[in-house]
């Protein structure tokens, strides 16, 4: 499977184990800027953390923001983390202003001045979603300065028995086939093979 990973200025954090797992089940990693770059032709997406709030005017001009979105209403499994959440909501707020984000995800980021959450997490997996089967445990961390305002009727995927999450005990924000956090999840709490099965389901459809 084909999976884009957004990696630039504004997406850099990654645990470089959890791209190992997924090249380790067969994926062929492909990373594009989404500050730069059209969305590549690929069965999946992986967005990581990093500093979308550094570069939202940019990100809100580039053409892969509407790209995503329409792929996330496609089906795609999208799986986002921390600064991959604040990207695939509808909106970021900032003292710079606010920025429309790829729309994908019911919530709005607000950044804050101090710091919001820090530490480690470890969550239960309560719904479907493309990245790990109901019942399974994810182990991570979180570490950022912004919340995330859902709307009333969002879907969570994640129980989290220890860390903050979006609210609570939250985390996982779960549409269509994408699913995004604040949770960092470290992919040796989970197999990557359900995340290439779900884009493989993707591609078969």
């Amino acid at each position: 499977m084909r999976i884009g990973v957004a990696r630039d200025r504004a997406f850099c954090f990654y645990y470089h184990e959890n791209l190992l797992e997924l090249e380790r089940h067969g994926a062929d990693l492909v990373y594009f800027s989404p500050l730069e770059d059209q969305l590549p032709d690929v069965e999946g997406l992986y967005i990581g953390g990093g500093y979308p709030e550094l570069y939202a005017s940019q990100l809100e001009r580039a053409p892969a923001r509407k790209q995503i979105k329409k792929a996330s209403e496609d089906g795609m499994p999208i799986y986002g983390e921390c600064g991959g959440l604040m990207y695939l909501g509808a909106a970021l707020e900032s003292e710079a202003g606010s920025f429309k984000m790829a729309g994908a995800l019911p919530c709005t980021t607000f950044m804050e001045k101090r710091l919001m959450a820090l530490g480690y997490v470890k969550a239960e997996v309560s719904e479907r979603n493309p990245l790990a089967d109901v019942g399974r445990s994810l182990r991570g961390h979180e570490f950022h300065y912004s919340r995330c305002i859902c709307d009333r009727d969002a879907r969570y995927c994640l129980k989290l028995s220890r860390g903050k999450g979006i609210a609570d005990g939250r985390d996982g924000l779960v549409e269509n086939n994408t699913m995004a956090g604040y949770l960092h999840t470290h992919f040796y709490s989970v197999s990557g093979n359900k995340f290439i099965e779900s884009c493989r389901a993707y591609r078969r459809s």
